[in-house]
């Protein structure tokens, strides 16, 4: 999803508000910044969305809580920053950052890391950050901040959502989970109104790989559904989940999973758009259509 901004503080809560009443919830998120000078305010706002203890449903920021003042003082304890040691993020920042989270919050039931130039990771920083986010604890939230995803590790960039910024004045609507919705009601007939709800004459190849992390994190979290594990039941979007689960095998699934990774790999290359959304819905549909 791309985050568009203007330079006012209070309009960057009004993003980030929209974007996660919008957006499904992440145990890490990626935020690519595009080389724009004033990320950090963004960021910074971000995680006390997270964290605020006034805030309901998403809905309110109120920015004088007494964990927002402490975020502002860079005091709170249940909310971690890293940066560079030098050159490089070091292993030591992660061990240490993975020690002080070991313990159970007292007085909150999230917290929240931040990693700032993370694609500064040495290769055994990299490892170690990898592997705290291939087994996320409950409430233990990272947010990874690069100029660039491209500078990411795939195996970091895959297990987390992805926001990139953009210099333009208004918000971009997220319509990745109608995309989702429509084509599992239609499958492959899906092609009748596809530019109706995901124009490709108006995306970028950008655009489309966002959509493809959107898929691919819709079906991860269903087929953890589908298998029993326990999701949020209180998501907004907990009942597609169990609409889409109802319509598809695991191996149905798994399937579709495959054939996400396969586009993401694909969409690296100089491949027509067209063409490769083509080529997802028959692949998704199975060829099977929607009687």
């Amino acid at each position: 999803m791309e985050i568009y901004k203007d330079e006012q503080s209070d309009f960057y809560n009004e993003v980030i508000k929209s974007i996660f009443i919008n957006k499904m919830k992440s145990h890490a998120y990626l935020i690519e910044t595009k080389s724009y000078e004033k990320y950090r305010n963004l960021v910074i706002s971000f995680a006390k969305l997270l964290l605020c203890e006034k805030k309901k449903n998403y809905n309110d920021l109120c920015e004088n809580c007494n964990i927002c003042k402490l975020i502002d003082n860079n005091v709170y304890s249940n909310l971690k920053i890293i940066e560079p040691d030098g050159m490089w993020i070091k292993k030591e920042q992660l061990e240490e950052l993975k020690i002080t989270f070991k313990t159970k919050s007292i007085d909150s039931s999230s917290r929240v890391y931040i990693i700032f130039h993370a694609e500064k990771l040495n290769k055994a920083a990299a490892n170690s950050i990898l592997k705290f986010l291939e087994e996320p604890e409950d409430g233990i939230i990272a947010i990874l901040v690069t100029d660039n995803r491209y500078n990411i590790l795939n195996t970091i960039l895959s297990r987390c959502q992805l926001f990139t910024l953009k210099n333009n004045i208004m918000l971009n609507p997220d319509d990745s989970l109608n995309f989702i919705m429509d084509f599992e009601r239609n499958k492959i007939n899906f092609f009748a109104y596809i530019n109706s709800t995901f124009n490709l004459k108006e995306k970028s190849r950008d655009d489309y790989l966002s959509l493809l992390k959107c898929m691919e994190s819709f079906y991860d979290i269903t087929l953890k559904y589908k298998i029993g594990r326990t999701i949020d039941t209180k998501s907004s979007f907990y009942n597609d989940i169990c609409y889409v689960a109802d319509l598809n095998s695991i191996n149905d699934i798994i399937r579709k999973l495959n054939v996400i990774e396969e586009q993401k790999n694909k969409i690296k290359y100089n491949v027509n758009l067209s063409m490769l959304m083509d080529k997802l819905i028959i692949d998704l549909s199975g060829g099977v259509t929607n009687d």
